[in-house]
């Protein structure tokens, strides 16, 4: 069979403009397997339906299918019911990116400077605060906020005015503004307050100390638990100290943990459990996430379940 002429064309663009894909994918779904298949599926739409100017760069129209797929992505599951609290699927950090291909495909795994810029503006804080927004604010505050175009390319990417971008990217940003100090690049000396943070919040719970758990607790904390109906768990968004408290104590009285382990998702220290059931429907493997304010109080307890997000999570 044949190559067809374009092919090394479309490969060409392609290795230069995956990661970048990926990262707007990732951004406008919150979920690592959907940026996969919306970057295949570009690479497959630049082979069997590539622009017919080949004299123009490609990145461009590559971009433009990325972000229409993944806004169409975000659609679809936003009009879809979920049991219980939805979460973003985390990524672990140097988590290779499982895109099926070509035997000669592009190498996709996601060198140092990918990694970094996942940190920068894809901390798990940031994807749940971008649950706030419709698909349309979301996809706008992605391009110009992330990515950095303006508002004349993110109109073309996105077949709007440059006025009603303008609009949207206003009104997404307004929503956002009360979180614009989760949304800060996981620094060094945020990674380190949310281990100490996660460290003694492990032990309190270990210890059975409800009192040294709520100490630990912002006033606003919220717990959410991402389980989909899949297994046994909490299916309220928990508020209140002392109910998160006694909620994560009786949570923890039924686990019997087999391994688990720090490691680093988002860019920020996260826990991963794998117990041995104890009861029905338990989960066998559980991701502990935190935002931890500046004082380092924990504003929020994430705890993602359902299988199909934890994919891109080691064992």
């Amino acid at each position: 069979m044949s190559t067809p002429p374009h092919a090394n064309h479309v490969e060409a663009a392609f290795r230069r403009e995956a990661r970048a894909l990926f990262a707007i994918a990732y951004r406008l779904t919150g979920m690592v397997s959907e940026a996969e298949d919306i970057v295949q599926e570009t690479f497959v739409r630049a082979l069997a339906s590539p622009p017919p100017d080949r004299d123009a760069p490609l990145g461009p129209w590559l971009t433009r299918v990325a972000v229409n797929l993944g806004k169409d992505a975000l659609r679809r599951r936003k009009r879809r019911a979920y049991f219980g609290p939805w979460l973003p699927e985390p990524l672990e950090d140097g988590a290779p990116l499982r895109i099926a291909m070509a035997e000669d495909a592009p190498d996709l795994s996601p060198g140092p400077e990918a990694r970094y810029a996942l940190s920068e503006s894809a901390s798990y804080a940031f994807l749940c605060a971008l649950e706030a927004l419709t698909p349309r604010e979301r996809t706008v505050l992605v391009l110009r906020d992330v990515m950095g175009l303006d508002g004349d390319e993110t109109a073309q990417m996105i077949g709007l005015s440059a006025v009603h971008v303008r609009v949207v990217h206003h009104r997404a940003r307004a929503k956002l503004t009360l979180r614009e100090d989760e949304l800060r690049a996981p620094d060094a000396e945020r990674r380190e307050r949310t281990m100490r943070a996660l460290v003694a919040l492990i032990g309190a719970i270990g210890a059975g100390e409800a009192d040294a758990v709520m100490r630990l607790l912002s006033d606003d904390c919220v717990l959410e638990t991402d389980a989909a109906g899949q297994f046994h768990a909490i299916v309220v968004r928990v508020t209140g100290k002392e109910r998160i408290a006694l909620t994560q104590l009786e949570t923890a009285r039924h686990l019997v943990v087999r391994a688990s382990r720090l490691t680093i998702l988002n860019g920020l220290p996260a826990l991963v459990l794998d117990t041995m059931p104890s009861r029905k429907r338990q989960a066998p493997r559980s991701v502990l996430l935190l935002d931890v304010d500046r004082d380092g109080r924990i504003r929020a307890i994430r705890s993602v379940l359902t299988t199909h997000k934890l994919g891109h999570v080691g064992a």
